[in-house]
């Protein structure tokens, strides 16, 4: 099973989030903004985080995709957390469900082919951006 964790809380993020949902192959670790106020809150049982929170969730985790819909959320991070980012074995991949027929199936697809079948030891490689 292959962590993922969403960067933006907003409808869009939402729309993903639901359509990644149902996939059994995936687990929905957690929610990032960067908003106080939304901070340690749950959308559908998942935890919203801090951006940097993150690279210790994904060290803590092993989640292996860090998911973005708009070309903007990954500014969210500040220098010091995408430094971490990139030297961590975690796919940084755009994925728009609105322009995706099957969110999940292009996800499974690309971590699959970057870390093996759902093998949560493999690592070290992360995908380029796919947008």
């Amino acid at each position: 099973m292959h962590g993922v964790i969403i960067c933006g809380i907003e409808a869009v993020h939402h729309r993903l989030q639901q359509r990644l949902a149902g996939e059994t192959r995936l687990r929905l670790e957690a929610l990032v903004s960067d908003a106080p106020w939304q901070h340690g809150t749950r959308i559908a049982g998942v935890r919203v985080c801090y951006p940097g929170e993150v690279p210790a969730l994904i060290e803590r985790t092993g989640a292996r995709a860090l998911v973005y819909c708009r070309e903007t959320d990954p500014a969210m991070f500040d220098g010091a957390s995408m430094r971490l980012l990139k030297r961590s074995p975690v796919a940084l991949l755009a994925l728009d469900p609105d322009e995706e027929d099957d969110p999940a199936d292009r996800l499974l697809r690309c971590l699959e082919h970057e870390f093996g079948h759902i093998d949560e030891r493999a690592g070290g490689r992360r995908l380029r951006d796919q947008r």
